[in-house]
């Protein structure tokens, strides 16, 4: 800035392009930071070691999904056995909304039965199972940090 009134000239092209050259790996760095923060987020938000516990899961309706949204999981009983299914999709991680034959993404479409095997994609796996242990009073506890095979019910006596 020129205190004698003068207006100052715009930059030379050679400034210009020593100032766009030195702002493209600026930009690049702070998306490489953005997406490294996104997925170590994402990582401790959904393998934090959560636990969901269920005062008395024979008191569940029979052969229909239970949403607990607090932790992404839905309960299945099936007769004297109950089983703990993610709600996550497992296509870009999208919460699945409950259908009454299975679960829907609403954010790309991919369809899954009631026990979470993949009907549609994009998603080209199926649910995730996870560890439900019965306690001694009746009550269960869902283990979201151990996933089990699918298909691995637990008996409910």
């Amino acid at each position: 800035m020129s205190t004698s009134g003068e207006t100052e000239s715009p930059p030379t092209r050679r400034q210009f392009l020593t100032r766009s050259l030195l702002a493209v790996p600026v930009a690049i760095a702070t998306v490489l930071v953005a997406m490294v923060a996104w997925r170590s987020v994402r990582r401790s938000t959904n393998r934090a070691g959560r636990t969901l516990v269920v005062d008395d899961p024979r008191l569940l309706p029979d052969r229909a999904a239970v949403a607990y949204e607090r932790v992404n999981v839905v309960l299945f009983r099936d007769g004297g056995r109950i089983a703990a299914i993610s709600s996550v999709c497992t296509h870009l991680g999208c919460v699945l909304a409950v259908r009454e034959r299975g679960f829907e993404c609403p954010c790309h479409g991919s369809r899954f039965d009631s026990l979470g095997r993949r009907l549609t994609g994009p998603a080209t796996r199926d649910l995730p199972w996870y560890q439900l242990d019965l306690l001694a009073d009746g009550r269960a506890i869902v283990r979201i940090d151990r996933r089990v095979a699918f298909g691995t019910f637990t008996a409910l006596s």
